[in-house]
């Protein structure tokens, strides 16, 4: 989920870079919160512009 939310940051918004938070509050016994950070940039995502037909 993270991964996807980054690559529509940065492609169709054109942003150079993305850090994005995921947490999933009960996920795990005796966890308050599980979570995920990625940072992101748009080198990360050389094709994906052409991929998606988004102009470049």
């Amino acid at each position: 989920m993270a991964e996807t939310i980054a690559r529509t940051v940065i492609v169709a918004h054109r942003a150079q870079n993305v850090r994005v938070r995921v947490h999933k509050p009960g996920a795990l016994r005796f966890a308050d919160s599980v979570g995920v950070v990625i940072d992101r940039t748009a080198a990360d995502f050389p094709q994906t512009a052409e991929m998606v037909g988004c102009p470049a």
